[in-house]
């Protein structure tokens, strides 16, 4: 279940939000490249797993304890059922050994 503190982040009250907008070049796209690069680093670090046979069933399990213990709504359940199916190798690739 979600804290206090986790719900705020989600729906922030109209008086939380910053008094300035951050700035592109020296807020965002830093926050971005360090979360590619951290994305990057774990889809490498994962392949092995993710080119297993048992990773759909492993991952349909953890995204389903993940959407029950936060809660998604809706949308976030069917934007999560579209992303999922990428993150496993396809069935080829599964099948050509690793060297």
């Amino acid at each position: 279940m979600l804290n206090a503190q986790d719900r705020r982040h989600r729906h922030p009250h109209p008086d939380e939000r910053p008094a300035q907008r951050p700035d592109l070049d020296k807020d965002i796209r830093p926050a971005l490249d360090r979360i590619t690069t951290q994305l990057l680093g774990t889809l490498a670090a994962t392949e092995g797993v993710r080119s297993s046979r048992s990773c759909e069933v492993r991952l349909y399990g953890a995204a389903a304890w993940s959407a029950y213990g936060h809660e998604l709504d809706v949308l976030h359940l069917k934007g999560m059922g579209r992303a999922l199916p990428s993150a496993c190798a396809p069935e080829n690739d599964r099948a050509i050994p690793r060297t």
